[in-house]
């Protein structure tokens, strides 16, 4: 049953950045959709179906809060997780999965195949990383694996994954070859520090950047293009359409084009907010173990 918490949000509706007090305020209610265990990321598709992370099993839901099933196994062709933190659904129809503790990026078709698995290398690897599938187990010369923290997939099917203990992200091609390497020491102004999400849109890739406070854009070649400041708080980066959302403990900001920021959502829960998502005409929350969403 959906709980419902009224006037616990509180909407501030910015002019352009250089004013600073707001032109409106408005009040809605926070409802309840499901109450998760352990769940630690949350995303949404196309259809407006939610996916949210659990260590190891992915819960897809819809938008009313309704579970349809849950994706893990017994087995690596079943889909065994081991400690997965992100998922990028894109479309729906092929998903891609960060499963740290495996060291694999996974792919999944919408009928629940698992098409393939990608080994990201640890730190200590100083060679390019390689493709790897069920049939093409990981480089004989390396035996450890990196931690893939966050995933993210172009609309082209480029895909994208953040290895936490070298702070950099790994770029794929729509063919899953290995590309490049974005945000590593050769990247000066773009360097990252402490990358933890990631977003893409149909050209930029977006990584919230905890070290930095910020939010860091850089093009599908790994060129630096802007940075969008944040907080050190910032726990997660969306795209809604043609806005971009950075996800802090207790708020919402976010940017229309360029680097303007037009809106500030706050919201006044007891538990952190660790992934946002928009499924109109709702914006869904997730804090630990709670699915939260409003109608504003």
């Amino acid at each position: 049953m959906i709980q419902r918490l009224p006037g616990v949000l509180i909407l501030l509706f910015y002019l352009p950045v250089a004013q600073s007090q707001p032109i409106d305020t408005l009040r809605g209610d926070l409802e309840l959709l499901a109450s998760i265990p352990d769940a630690r990321h949350l995303a949404a598709d196309a259809e407006g179906k939610l996916y949210v992370v659990t260590e190891r099993e992915i819960v897809l839901l819809e938008s009313d809060g309704q579970e349809q099933f849950r994706l893990g196994g017994s087995g690596i062709d079943d889909g065994a997780f081991e400690e997965v933190l992100d998922i990028d659904p894109g479309t729906g129809l092929v998903w891609a999965v960060a499963d740290a503790g495996s060291g694999r990026v996974m792919r999944f078709s919408r009928t629940l195949l698992h098409l393939e698995s990608l080994f990201v290398p640890p730190a200590s690897y100083h060679g390019k990383p390689v493709r790897a599938s069920r049939e093409d187990p990981r480089d004989d010369e390396w035996q450890d694996t990196g931690r893939p923290i966050a995933v993210a997939v172009s609309l082209g099917g480029e895909l994208f994954a953040i290895e936490e203990d070298t702070r950099r992200v790994l770029k794929w091609d729509a063919s899953r070859r290995f590309e490049r390497i974005i945000g590593g020491f050769d990247a000066a102004i773009g360097q990252l520090q402490e990358p933890i999400s990631l977003a893409a849109d149909a050209e930029i890739l977006y990584v919230a950047d905890r070290g930095a406070s910020a939010v860091l854009a850089f093009d599908y070649y790994g060129g630096y293009l802007r940075s969008y400041p944040a907080r050190s708080d910032v726990t997660d980066v969306w795209i809604a359409e043609s806005e971009l959302w950075i996800v802090l403990r207790d708020a919402i900001w976010i940017y229309t084009e360029g680097d303007r920021r037009t809106r500030v959502l706050h919201f006044d829960l007891e538990a952190p907010i660790l992934a946002a998502v928009a499924v109109k005409p709702w914006i869904v929350l997730l804090t630990a173990g709670k699915l939260w969403r409003v109608n504003i």
